[in-house]
């Protein structure tokens, strides 16, 4: 770009934002208008790209979904900031559902009876039900299912499936005595 252009520009820009500066916080709430749309517009995408999508489904991203034609949500879930799901085995969360950050769930793995790790998949389908609550850094393996109103503690490996109103907690994930009782 020739030098007379970029002064150009940068007087241009620079009078722009003193204007909106001047203007008590309208550069503040142009960059609230713009973040938002940002938000709806990455959601639009993302609803387009899912197999189904419940009603009010809230999705804090980044999110990301691999494989999203397998993947099925219900109605109102949410999923917080840094969710990584690899739908290819086929995924299907159920209503009221929520999952915090940076938890895994993934329906795809590699053969360990491969030469190579990397030559086979094996994609199986995960279940979860209704009012599951799963916590920060849980992973929820291929295969499994996890009942209604069940609790996945943060950061437990689940290697199995879980029955409906059961905590688990821990690696591998293994269900609380007593459902009511404190995890530290």
């Amino acid at each position: 770009m020739r030098p007379w252009k970029r002064s150009f520009i940068r007087s241009i820009t620079r009078s722009i934002l003193s204007l909106l500066l001047a203007r008590r916080g309208c550069l503040l709430r142009l960059a609230e208008i713009v973040r938002g749309e940002g938000r709806w517009l990455r959601t639009q995408l993302l609803r387009s790209q899912l197999k189904s999508f419940g009603a009010d489904c809230s999705f804090n991203f980044p999110v990301r979904i691999e494989g999203p034609e397998y993947v099925t949500l219900g109605k109102r879930v949410s999923l917080s900031p840094f969710v990584h799901i690899w739908g290819h085995g086929g995924v299907a969360i159920g209503d009221n559902t929520m999952i915090a950050s940076h938890a895994v769930i993934t329906s795809i793995t590699h053969s360990k009876d491969s030469l190579l790790y990397n030559e086979e998949n094996i994609c199986l389908p995960i279940k979860i039900g209704k009012n599951v609550w799963i916590g920060s850094h849980a992973v929820i393996l291929p295969g499994l299912e996890i009942g209604d109103d069940a609790i996945i503690g943060a950061g437990a490996v689940v290697t199995h499936n879980v029955a409906p109103k059961t905590t688990v907690i821990g690696i591998p994930a293994r269900a609380m005595a007593n459902r009511s009782q404190k995890v530290i």
